[in-house]
């Protein structure tokens, strides 16, 4: 059985059916999933109280250490 997947893989990679994923592929994916990711964020109201305020705070700390870009510009 082990033999017979081995001979599919290498079957559909030489057919080109199989596409093998790169470098950029996966930088493109995250830069696309922390594009979504931003606009979802919460945003910052003069009435918020002091818990929106500190949760807001872990919220943007989190996107930022995740995607290493500020989560909003000032």
């Amino acid at each position: 059985m082990k033999t017979l997947l081995l001979s599919v893989s290498a079957l559909l990679i030489l057919s080109g059916c199989a596409r093998l994923t790169t470098h950029a592929d996966f930088a493109a994916t995250e830069a696309a999933l922390c594009d979504v990711w931003q606009e979802s964020l919460p945003t910052r109201s003069q009435r918020d109280t002091a818990q929106t305020i500190a949760e807001i705070g872990r919220a943007y700390d989190v996107f930022e250490a995740v995607c290493q870009r500020p989560a909003f510009a000032d």
